[in-house]
């Protein structure tokens, strides 16, 4: 021991191996004694206690001009089952403020060398778990428990250096499980838990460091990466963010969420993107968008299922949320193209799948349904337009090989009554007239054009079936819309025929077909509308007939056929009936035939001028033929038919009686000839004979006379 010093420094020991100008120095070498029975005796090196600070306590290797001398710390080895002695390194108390740091480090390096290293590790064990590795800063009773930090030095080239934290492996094959791996931020019993911070390395000349997270390989399974936001217990859970980096001058990055291809024997992983349920209010909302452009335009949104090369194509579903309050609506879906403040508007374009050898797939727009309440309706509405034409919608099948694709549109099916359908053109509120309406079948550029139908459907067992009303509309300047039906030419073969037809009925009367031309009210000379019929012209044949018949009765009187002019306030209107004209031949016959009467008489035929009014006289009566330009003129007969087992129909010819003024004349006469070398007409008057009877009388006798 030194010596003591009542106030000064105590006197130095010193303990010094011999050192050696030419070989190793000499060792030194502390022991404490041994033991066969016991414990060995226990060596304390300390340094000397201080009313200030205590003494220092240095232990250093020696100076080499190679290598320097190590130093090494090791407890003491055991040959029984007991573990080794431990080592333990520990500051100093303070028990009235801080104890001390413990640092351990290795020496900075020369100029030439690098920095020793730093190894905290555990011994392998041969039986049993390896030992534990614990870094961890004290508890405080009343402020922050101390910071632990573990941290890289930076360099001035190459790579900075790197960080591993790698929990152990296991090759046990009985179900051993790699070792885990937490990191995790304090809790708090009081405020907010403590946050952590996993970042890449930033760099001020190249791109910044990547950040991976990758769960573990496994000859089965992958290992399964779990992201998740905190509990919350009273307050809001916790949120996750996931955004790309920013670029300051360029592009920010890109976020991509995918799984990966599946192997040759499996499928790929399903991806699942959903809000959790809520106790009590709405639960959270999904919002997809992408960023506006300054310049350019705006990101798109793509939502792309997967291809198959068997099996059914993957299906993709947009379903609006259910309510089952009985006074809200359910969730609605909108598909908005975006709009454009002085360019086009962005298409909206929904397509069902084509198909390379089968039938593409159905596209089907369908309102919800209703058990108690109206079904929603389905509306395709194209877009207006301030100043120039609004959008056109237009609903057409595809194209086909061999048939085109065909258009249903048909009313909903309902309890009372079916749905109606309107086909309306766009009106306008300028001088303009309104849209037309136009429906027309398809053409057939090498064979014959579509037909088109336009029908009420069959009635049921106890109604009637619909109207079917070809109205144009009322015009209030103007005139009303023309209707017009026409059948298309033909450049080689017969025009189309149109026929107007009322239906058969097995009850009541036949129904009735009314073609009525139009009224007019006008006090300035209006003539009402014409009405007219006329069979089609030929170039090279007869010209088309024009039959009118009255409807056949198999239990009663056919129907009758009335052609009446029209009644007017000052003449009535004229009814003409005249043949054909003929360029080179005969001109058309007029015949006037009552029906005939196959088991009884038959019908009779009155030709007759009406009574005159009482300021009148009635209508002359007039039977001619024509003139002949070469040639005899045509012969007028007035003759009775044959009785069969009665009498021949008689003839009488008889002037009207006259209660003022001469009576009526009868003239007969034959004709007239201006030529020199023939006769006039012969006049004969006979009555008729009898081939086994008395032959007829006849009577010439001038008018009595009463005064």
């Amino acid at each position: 021991s030194g010596g003591a010093s009542g106030s000064s420094i105590g006197g130095d020991v010193s303990v010094i191996a011999g050192s050696s100008s030419s070989s190793t120095g000499g060792s030194g070498t502390f022991t404490a004694g041994s033991s066969t029975l016991g414990d060995g005796g226990a060596m304390a090196v300390s340094s000397g206690a201080g009313d200030v600070s205590g003494g220092s306590l240095s232990i250093t290797g020696g100076t080499g001009g190679t290598g320097g001398g190590s130093l090494e710390l090791s407890g003491g080895t055991t040959t029984a089952t007991n573990a080794g002695g431990d080592v333990l390194f520990k500051s100093g108390t303070g028990t009235a403020t801080s104890s001390g740091s413990m640092t351990m480090e290795t020496a900075d390096s020369g100029t030439s060398g690098v920095s020793g290293n730093v190894i905290l590790r555990s011994g392998t064990a041969s039986s049993g778990n390896s030992g534990s590795v614990a870094i961890s800063s004290g508890s405080s009773a009343s402020g922050v428990g101390g910071p632990v930090t573990i941290s890289v030095g930076s360099g001035n080239s190459g790579t900075g250096g790197s960080m591993s934290l790698a929990s152990g492996d296991t090759s046990s094959v009985s179900g051993g499980i790699g070792g885990g791996l937490q990191l995790q931020s304090g809790s708090s019993a009081g405020s907010a838990g403590g946050s952590m911070t996993m970042a890449a390395g930033s760099s001020s000349v190249s791109s910044g460091g990547v950040l991976s997270l990758d769960a573990g390989r496994g000859s089965t399974d992958g290992g399964s990466l779990s992201v998740s936001g905190g509990v919350g217990d009273s307050g809001f859970g916790g949120s996750v963010t996931v955004s790309s980096g920013a670029g300051s001058d360029t592009t920010s990055g890109s976020v991509t969420v995918s799984t990966s291809d599946a192997g040759s024997n499996g499928v790929s992983g399903s991806m699942i993107l959903s809000t959790g349920d809520a106790g009590i209010g709405n639960s959270g909302s999904i919002s997809m968008s992408s960023g506006n452009g300054a310049t350019g335009s705006g990101g798109a949104i793509s939502m792309t299922v997967g291809s198959a090369d068997s099996g059914n194509g993957g299906a993709m579903l947009l379903s609006a949320g259910l309510t089952s309050s009985s006074s809200a609506i359910g969730g609605q879906v909108g598909l908005n193209a975006g709009s454009s403040d002085s360019g086009v508007g962005g298409d909206v374009t929904v397509a069902s799948g084509a198909s390379g050898s089968s039938t593409g797939g159905t596209l089907s727009f369908t309102g919800g349904s209703s058990s108690s309440g109206s079904g929603g309706g389905a509306s395709l509405v194209a877009g207006s337009s301030a100043s120039v034409a609004g959008g056109a919608l237009a609903l057409e099948s595809g194209e086909g090989a061999t048939s085109g694709g065909g258009v249903s549109i048909s009313g909903g099916r309902g309890g009372s009554a079916g749905g109606a359908i309107t086909l309306t053109g766009g009106a306008t509120t300028a001088t303009n007239a309104g849209a037309a309406v136009i429906l027309s079948s398809g053409s057939g550029t090498a064979t014959s054009s579509g037909e088109m139908s336009l029908k009420t459907a069959n009635a049921g067992t106890s109604g009637v079936s619909g109207n079917v009303n070809i109205n144009s509309g009322h015009a209030t300047s103007g005139n009303s819309g023309n209707i017009a039906m026409f059948t298309g030419s033909s450049a080689s073969g017969a025009g189309g025929s149109a026929t107007i037809s009322a239906g058969s009925g097995n009850s009541g009367t036949g129904g009735a077909v009314t073609i009525s031309a139009g009224d007019t009210s006008s006090v300035n000379g209006g003539i009402g509308g014409g009405l007219q019929f006329s069979a089609g012209s030929s170039e090279s044949s007869a010209g088309g007939e024009v039959s009118m018949n009255s409807g056949y009765s198999s239990g009663s009187s056919g129907g009758a056929l009335s052609l009446v002019a029209g009644r007017g306030s000052i003449s009535g209107g004229a009814l003409s009936l005249s043949g054909g004209v003929g360029d080179t031949d005969v001109g058309g016959s007029v015949s006037l035939s009552s029906g005939l009467g196959t088991s009884t008489s038959s019908g009779s035929v009155n030709v007759l001028t009406a009574n005159g009014g009482s300021n009148g006289v009635s209508g002359s009566l007039s039977m001619s033929t024509g003139n002949a330009g070469t040639g005899s003129s045509g012969t007028v007969a007035l003759s009775s038919g044959d009785g069969g087992t009665g009498s021949g129909g008689a003839i009488s010819v008889m002037v009207g009686s006259a209660d003022s003024g001469s009576g009526g004349s009868l003239s007969l006469s034959a004709g007239l000839t201006t030529s020199t070398s023939d006769l006039g007409g012969d006049a004969s008057l006979s009555a008729g004979s009898s081939d086994s009877g008395i032959g007829g009388v006849v009577n010439v006798s001038g008018g009595a006379s009463g005064s």
